[in-house]
């Protein structure tokens, strides 16, 4: 499947849960880094309180959200820029598919969890408890890689199965 297809053709929630176990890899044209994705929070656009885009504001920093359909990249979580050695925003408003980000879609290769929890995501502002409860982060359950693991609830295959 192509990226055009995957993420034009899903909901924004399915897409957020489907890309755990998917590999994410980076090419820097001298070594290629990489590894599976086992966190991702989705966030529902105009209509949602917590997303950049609430309301249809707009700006420098979150013009990537009203390109085409969610095959932009912006800037991404901090934690993984950093990972992969990116101190800079050279690849915001490309596309995935021109970029060296790449996303493994075949699922024969896609990692399985024992389970992926549901959860409100990190950090929303309870002043609107209606958003701030949505559970729309999903992650690995016992991964010591996903935020706010705490270490006795680390699994000891790292919640593969």
């Amino acid at each position: 499947m192509n990226y055009s297809t995957y993420f034009s053709t899903n909901t924004t929630d399915y897409i957020a849960k489907d890309l755990i176990g998917r590999m994410l890899t980076f090419d820097n044209g001298q070594e290629k880094l990489g590894g599976y994705i086992v966190e991702a929070e989705a966030y529902m656009g105009k209509k949602d309180r917590a997303a950049h885009s609430y309301g249809g504001r707009r700006s420098p920093a979150n013009e990537g959200l009203y390109g085409k359909d969610g095959v932009l990249l912006t800037n991404g979580p901090a934690k993984m820029m950093q990972a992969f050695g990116i101190h800079d925003k050279n690849w915001n408003l490309h596309f995935l598919s021109d970029s060296p980000f790449a996303i493994d879609l075949d699922d024969r290769h896609k990692k399985i969890p024992q389970e992926i929890i549901a959860a409100a995501r990190v950090g929303i502002n309870q002043s609107d408890p209606v958003w701030a409860n949505k559970k729309l982060r999903f992650y690995v359950a016992g991964n010591p890689y996903v935020s706010d693991m705490k270490k006795r609830n680390y699994e000891t295959n790292n919640g593969w199965a």
